[in-house]
């Protein structure tokens, strides 16, 4: 989705790329679903599930159907997108053929882009002619790396806030995260992180859709329209992949799992009580106020699995699985 509106072949290369990274990142966040149960058969994921009892068998027909009905979402959304995309080329061809950028030299005798008090390009009727459109190409490609810089600030700033927020609060609850209601308040702030995370991303798709548009109100109008149509696609599709058969099967599947790790969980920490029974006191005190630092072991799949994808929990090595 992050899609430059004009650009040449390397550039339109490079959109396409950011189109599918996106598309890929869009659907982590709104929901998760068939990167959770990927990782399930990724070793390095299942290997810190310690499972004392034979799980249900995985739903891979629904598993399979769901990637199928996402993969043919993707697709409808990417031919809207270039759809958008060529519209918009055609009507800036258009405008550039009847119109130009002032330019003026620059502070190397080369022409540049003469701007307002607003920085905005000063526009002139007459048909661009070609030093005219090498100087607002370079004025397009200062402005996209400008934005770029912004952008890569603000979703870093965003990045670190929100993990060090979860971080403070696995910290400060960290002999309580076996609580039904403190994870329903993690849960809580994963979800929060998500959509902010998710808003962001939209946010900054927005701004390069219209960065390097000239200003011309007929243009921006068929450019806001056209994102909208595509967020109400975006939330159509969403709903209906929520709301699937597929999705329904793979969560009851994950709820399984859940329900029977958390009998396990009961059932290992009533032994650990038989054992520290007879124990010495000292050791035993000693013992008890150290809580676990493996998730996996107090929190459900799905708490591990998101923290794991934020990078606040690790599991490539046993003894990384900690708040980092």
């Amino acid at each position: 989705m992050l899609i430059n509106t004009i650009g040449g072949g390397n550039q339109q290369a490079k959109t396409q790329a950011a189109l599918k990274d996106n598309e890929k990142k869009f659907w982590k966040t709104m929901g998760e679903t068939s990167d959770i149960y990927s990782k399930r058969s990724d070793p390095r994921t299942t290997q810190r599930f310690d499972w004392n009892f034979e799980p249900p068998p995985y739903p891979e027909t629904a598993h399979k159907n769901l990637q199928r009905l996402q993969e043919g979402h993707a697709q409808q959304r990417q031919q809207f997108g270039q759809n958008l995309k060529q519209q918009v080329a055609d009507m800036k061809q258009e405008f550039f053929a009847k119109n130009h950028y002032a330019t003026k030299p620059g502070a190397d005798g080369k022409l540049q882009v003469a701007v307002n008090d607003q920085g905005q390009p000063m526009v002139e009727a007459g048909p661009e002619q070609a030093d005219q459109k090498e100087a607002r190409e370079g004025f397009e490609s200062k402005k996209r790396n400008v934005l770029n810089e912004r952008q890569t600030a603000q979703k870093d700033t965003f990045l670190k806030d929100e993990k060090a927020n979860i971080q403070q609060f696995l910290q400060a609850n960290a002999a309580d995260l076996n609580n039904p209601a403190i994870q329903a308040q993690l849960q809580q702030l994963i979800v929060t992180t998500q959509k902010k995370a998710f808003q962001l991303q939209q946010n900054h798709e927005d701004e390069r859709w219209k960065d390097d548009l000239p200003p011309d109100g007929e243009m921006v109008a068929t450019v806001e329209g056209g994102l909208s149509q595509m967020r109400a696609m975006e939330e159509q599709q969403a709903g209906v992949e929520e709301n699937s058969q597929e999705m329904k099967d793979m969560m009851e599947h994950e709820q399984t799992i859940a329900a029977m790790l958390s009998e396990q969980k009961e059932l290992a920490r009533a032994q650990r009580e038989d054992e520290t029974f007879l124990q010495d006191p000292r050791k035993m005190m000693a013992s008890g106020s150290q809580p676990s630092s493996d998730f996996s072991q107090v929190l459900p799949g799905y708490l591990t699995n998101a923290l794991y994808n934020m990078e606040i929990y690790e599991i490539e090595q046993p003894e990384a699985q900690r708040v980092v």
